[in-house]
């Protein structure tokens, strides 16, 4: 008898520990639970939701749109539980008006690498596998143009994450603009498993890379007035029939620049104009003798002004003169040094006649993610002379990226419309936090001061 009951408290105890063990391998915790419905987002390195409902069809909220794009262009960093072993990653992707197929693709990066991708095409089902489960109502427009509009739901499981975090990125490639095809993302679910989680460590605040406006300050071959002098850094239009636009470059002190010409014969650019502190070393062509720097067709009407005061002297590079000509290049790539800078601005002036163009940008930094960003015009515009200044804004804790490199491309690349100008950068470095015993001598100092001053008035 008292044989027989330990044996059965022995299988009973060996039952506990088998089931403790199966529990505590099939721990799972929610990281991420996100549907915007609320018309806000946060974290992401683009928080634009969508909340407009031409057609009363689309949800209350999903991040997005977005179209055209060469690059991962949507992603967010999720930290995760310590002890994870596991996750599992969720959402919808919204696939807006007229995708054509082929070259229209979406796709999906799991840590700043592509793990699907895919082409899509408006009013049909696309073959469900892998991690495409589900296909939605093909035949409904749900808003924003004529044509017919389609969700389709993901699920990717297993994923190993290789540090404390896991990055999940959207890229739209598509081959029109944002009214004709675009992307929505919605009802983003991530999971975290493992045989024994740990509470989930805040991730440090994320670095960010982010394209700000593009301003028409010029048409027509009129006035683009760029000033670089301290203090007074800043562009505008004076002496123009057209709105006035004048914008201040940052605190109106910048830290570095590069304006470039073309030149006849050449394969690369020259530099005219430049801050001297080398964080915008001068562009080069990446594809020398495709013919991108050999084209002055004429196109120079930037005003420029570096060590004079625009306000009482005169230009230091004048419109017409060879060093201002900017037209003619199809393709041009530089880099700008951020390592001391936890925040700024670029500026890129550039201009173009009907053509397509596109400025990429790639903020990089040692064992981080890429951070990236984009301008373009997609279409052939009108007939009419541009000069814009597109502005991206960064923000780098911790010094952690030291590196941003842009590419401007003329889709058309046809030698002759696309005018890239130059590189503009203001940027805020870090506060030095005073040293300890730097602080214990303020400390004495003022001690010693109140003192004497204690000591004057009662004398």
């Amino acid at each position: 008898m008292k044989t027989r009951m330990t044996l059965t408290a022995l299988v009973a105890l060996l039952s506990m520990v088998l089931l403790t063990a199966s529990s505590a391998h099939a721990e799972t915790v929610v990281v991420a639970d996100e549907n915007f419905n609320g018309g806000t987002a946060s974290g992401w390195n683009d928080n634009s939701v969508e909340t407009s409902n031409p057609n009363g069809n689309f949800t209350a909220g999903f991040l997005g749109r977005h179209a055209g794009q060469s690059t991962e262009q949507l992603y967010k960093t999720f930290a995760l539980p310590s002890g994870t072993t596991s996750v599992d990653i969720s959402f919808d992707f919204y696939e807006i008006d007229s995708w054509d197929g082929g070259g229209d693709q979406f796709k999906v990066y799991i840590d700043n690498s592509e793990v699907y991708a895919a082409s899509f095409r408006h009013g049909t089902d696309e073959p469900l596998g892998g991690p495409l489960i589900a296909n939605n109502s093909h035949n409904t427009n749900r808003g924003f143009s004529s044509w017919s509009d389609q969700f389709h739901s993901f699920s990717f499981t297993g994923i190993t994450p290789a540090s404390s975090a896991i990055t999940l990125g959207f890229g739209a490639f598509t081959t029109q603009g944002l009214t004709d095809e675009s992307m929505g993302i919605d009802n983003v679910h991530i999971t975290a498993s493992g045989d024994s989680l740990g509470p989930i460590v805040p991730l440090p605040p994320p670095a960010t890379l982010t394209l700000g406006s593009r301003t028409n300050v010029t048409t027509n071959n009129a006035n683009f007035n760029i000033s670089l002098f301290d203090g007074k850094a800043r562009y505008d239009n004076t002496g123009t029939s057209q709105p006035f636009v004048q914008t201040q470059l940052g605190d109106g002190t910048v830290e570095d620049y590069n304006l470039v010409v073309s030149r006849n014969g050449a394969t690369d650019p020259l530099s005219y104009a430049s801050g001297g502190a080398g964080l915008t070393p001068n562009p080069y062509d990446p594809n020398p003798g495709s013919g991108g720097w050999s084209n002055n067709n004429g196109q120079n009407w930037a005003n420029v002004w570096t060590i004079s005061d625009p306000d009482t002297d005169p230009k230091d590079f004048t419109s017409g003169a060879i060093n201002t000509t900017h037209a003619g290049h199809a393709e041009v790539q530089g880099t700008v040094d951020i390592s001391g800078f936890e925040s700024g601005t670029l500026y890129f002036p550039h201009g173009t006649y009907i053509n397509q163009w596109a400025l990429n940008l790639v903020m990089s930094g040692p064992g981080q993610p890429n951070r990236v960003a984009r301008d373009a015009q997609t279409s052939n515009g009108p007939g009419t002379n541009y000069g814009w200044i597109t502005d991206f804004t960064f923000t780098n804790p911790g010094l952690r990226y030291d590196t941003i490199t842009y590419t401007y491309t003329n889709a058309d690349a046809d030698g002759s419309r696309a005018r890239f100008m130059g590189v503009i950068l203001d940027g805020t470095a870090p506060q030095a936090i005073p040293e300890p015993m730097t602080m214990l001598a303020v400390g004495l100092s003022v001690a010693g001061l109140g003192g004497y001053v204690r000591k004057r008035r009662r004398s």
